[in-house]
Parts: structure tokens; C-alpha cells; sequence
């Protein structure tokens, strides 16, 4: 039986919805098996969504959230201080005392009581988390010890990002000259104070011990290639926030062919954020004054890394003879970091959230934690309750590490926690 023009336009008006449905299908499973390949890992919307969301956050942080309190943009949420360098911005963060540290430090000067244990923690970023996501885990281990048997812990911070010493040096010596005390004092740092000033301030011929990146605080941005710079990275940020929002809504955020797509783009927008990152940081006006610089650098970057090792040895030396002044117990650990040979096991997951290789700051971590660890030999050998913890993780398989920086995540906190109060109980038992 023929078919009629009727049955032929019934066919066609299915066979073009139909041949679309196939050909998107086929997209969306190329997609999939493109997106494995691309990334190494199964397609995830839970995945693809919560980095979608994380790029349109104004601060960027890892997996424990904006709550973290640590400013990522330090040009934007840090203010000048005219003891320590920096401190972080009260009027942006709820969480931020008087005093510019994220936590209950501030106003008043904490004093010493019969039913509390002042515990200062001092340091950058990892420190300032460690207060944050391991302080629960470390109040309670301190508890174990009965010679604090009915004494409230108290966690008190100053420790805050980017920090180095001198500054964890002058912080004490700030909280102390304000009439504060503290019973225990638990310095965490090392990875600020040899990575940092190759990437910030050894290209702008800052001196090695002045904050980081100190010349960009203190510039008054008269010069337009200056601000041409900031203006870039300050663009391509919110362009990136942008492209993440655009995707994020329906349809797109349904197809695993867009998350691609966004996902090739986010890596090419990251790559011209990194070069203008890089461009900010390489930049030296001709015109550089003391206040931006400093005394003169070491000849070399070498002796750089010679001088900034010294810095941090010394510092922990003074803070350990302040303290004992003051009769509180001092304790001091180097925190590990990813970039340390040997000191961290790694699956692919892991290892490709963490290790980058073209971080900025590995080459830091490379050279000069060698040399920390020598030093931090001759500060235990000196009578310094010094602690290397840069092998903590050595025997640790489970995923720690949340960024290609330093920071990790809650069950790594809770790790350093253990380390601190194991240190600070056995010196209890001697």
C-alpha cells in the first residue's frame, strides 16, 4: 500500500527531533570518555558543580570552606600594621578580633588563671587552620594530662597567612607588650619563610626578611604599568568567576559536554591568570624608595635562602629565650609540605590536586627546606623543644593534601594536632 503524503510528513516531523536526541546522546557519551582522558578521573556533576561554585567565591579557598577565615587575596583583605607587618581586615570578616587574627584574641590581653591553659598558636596559613579545624582535636589531647586536670584550654591565634619570622617573633613580643600571657606557645611555620620570597619579594628586590610581598603594600600605584597589572589579574579573575556562573545554570549544568567545555576553559583561564600573576610579580619600577625595598638583598638567591633560614632559626631562638623569660613553655615544629621528596605517598587523585610543576613556590620548598631541617637540628641541639614534621605524612595513603600550595584537609589537621600534643605531653612525662 502506498504511503500517503500524510504518513510521509508524520515520518519526517519524528525522524528530526529524533535525530537530534541521537546525535546530543552521542555528544554527551563522547564527552564522557573525552572528560576521563582530559582529566583522568570519571565525569562527576557533583564535582564539576562544587568547582563552579568555588571559582565564583570572592576568596578562593580549599575543601573546609569560606569559614577558614584565611585571606586569599592579600592585597585586598590584609591591612598595613605598624608592629607586624599585616594583619587581616576586622571590618571584613566577622571572625577577625580587634586585634587582626582570625579567632577570640583581642581586645582584652588574655591573662594566666588558676582553672585555665593559655595555649598561643603562632605561624602562618597552616597554623592559623590548624587553630581552626584541629584546635577541638588538639584541646582534647591536651586534656589527656593530668597535670591540667580541672584547667580550661584555651586556644588563642595570632598565627595568619603568609606570615614569617620575624613575625611570629614580633607577635609575641606585641601580645606581651600589651600586658598578655600565655602558659604554652606553639610556633608552626617554616614553608612562608623559604617560599615565598623568590615568587614575591626577591623580584622586586625587597629585602629577604621584610613581610611578604611587601613592595606591592606599600606602593602608592602611581605608576601605570603597575596598575595596568593589578588591573589584568583583578579582569581575568572576574572573567573566570564569570565563565564558572555562566555554566552553572540550566541547561548547561545538566551536560556532562558542557562541564567539558568549561572545564578546558577553566584551565586556560587559570593559565592567563597564572602569567599575569606573573607579570605582577616580576614588575620593578625604576623609581623603587626605601620604604618598598629595604636594606639591600644578598648577591645571590642562594644566599638569599641562606639569610631567610638564618631569619627563621634566630627568630625561633629569641622566641624560645622570650618565652622562658616569661615562663611559658615554647614549642617548635616545621610543617610538612607535599614538595618535600619522600614525604608523602600519593594515588592520582591526590597527587593531581597537589603537586603542580609548575607551582611557583616548589622551587622554594626544594632548596630551602633542606636547609631548615639542618637548622631546625641545631635549634633542638641549642635546648629548643624543636619538632621536624615534615615526615608526618610518610606513611599516610589516604588523600591530605587540598591544594598544590600547603594546606590540607581535616583529617590532616587532626594529624598535626596529634603531632603538637605529643610533643607538648612528653615533655610533661620528662
Amino acid at each position: 500500500m502506498a504511503t500517503t503524503g500524510g504518513d510521509a510528513a508524520r515520518s519526517r516531523s519524528w525522524f528530526y527531533p529524533v535525530t537530534v536526541v541521537l546525535v546530543l546522546a552521542a555528544m554527551e557519551l563522547i564527552s564522557v570518555i573525552a572528560y576521563r582522558i582530559v582529566e583522568g578521573r570519571a565525569f562527576s556533576y557533583r564535582e564539576v558543580r562544587a568547582q563552579q561554585a568555588e571559582r565564583q567565591r570572592p576568596l578562593p579557598v580549599g575543601e573546609l570552606g569560606t569559614t577558614t577565615g584565611r585571606p586569599q587575596q592579600f592585597l585586598q583583605e590584609d591591612v598595613l600594621h605598624p608592629y607586624l607587618g599585616f594583619v587581616g581586615d576586622p571590618a571584613l570578616y566577622p571572625g577577625f578580633s580587634d586585634w587582626g587574627f582570625w579567632g577570640t584574641l583581642g581586645p582584652n590581653a588574655p591573662h594566666r588563671a588558676p582553672d585555665l591553659l593559655l595555649v598561643g598558636i603562632f605561624g602562618g596559613s597552616l597554623a592559623a587552620d590548624l587553630y581552626q579545624y584541629g584546635g577541638a582535636r588538639l584541646k582534647a589531647r591536651l586534656g589527656e594530662s593530668g597535670e591540667w586536670a580541672g584547667r580550661r584550654i584555651v586556644l588563642l591565634n595570632t598565627a595568619y597567612g603568609g606570615y614569617k619570622q620575624p613575625q611570629q617573633l614580633m607577635a609575641l613580643n606585641y601580645v606581651l607588650a600589651l600586658g598578655g600571657e600565655f602558659d604554652i606557645v606553639v610556633n608552626l611555620d617554616g614553608f612562608n619563610d623559604v617560599a615565598l620570597d623568590a615568587v614575591e619579594n626577591g623580584p622586586r628586590g625587597v629585602f629577604p626578611a621584610y613581610p611578604r610581598g611587601w613592595a606591592l603594600r606599600v606602593e602608592n600605584f602611581r605608576d601605570p604599568a603597575l596598575v595596568e597589572r593589578v588591573g589584568l589579574v583583578t579582569y581575568l579573575r572576574a572573567r573566570r568567576a564569570g565563565l564558572a556562573a555562566g555554566f552553572a545554570v540550566p541547561p548547561w549544568r545538566y551536560s556532562v559536554t558542557a562541564g567539558l567545555v568549561w572545564t578546558l576553559l577553566d584551565r586556560l583561564a587559570a593559565a592567563r591568570i597564572a602569567d599575569a600573576r606573573r607579570a605582577l610579580d616580576a614588575f620593578r619600577p625604576a623609581d623603587r624608595q626605601y620604604q618598598a625595598t629595604g636594606p639591600a638583598r644578598p648577591a645571590t638567591q642562594a644566599a638569599a635562602y641562606e639569610e631567610l633560614v638564618s631569619v627563621w632559626a634566630r627568630g625561633s631562638l629569641q622566641l624560645d629565650r622570650l618565652c622562658r623569660a616569661n615562663g611559658i613553655r615554647y614549642f617548635h615544629f616545621l610543617q610538612p609540605n607535599q614538595y618535600v621528596e619522600g614525604s608523602k605517598p600519593m594515588g592520582p587523585d591526590e597527587r593531581r590536586v597537589a603537586v603542580n610543576p609548575a607551582q611557583p613556590y616548589r622551587l622554594g620548598v626544594e632548596r630551602g627546606y633542606p636547609l631548615l631541617r639542618a637548622k631546625g637540628r641545631e635549634l633542638a641541639a641549642d635546648g629548643v623543644a624543636f619538632r621536624d614534621l615534615t615526615m608526618l605524612f610518610a606513611r599516610v595513603r589516604e588523600p591530605l593534601y587540598v591544594d598544590d600550595c600547603c594546606h590540607v584537609n581535616r583529617r590532616g589537621y587532626e594529624l598535626l594536632a596529634d603531632a603538637v600534643a605529643d610533643a607538648i605531653l612528653r615533655s610533661h612525662e620528662r
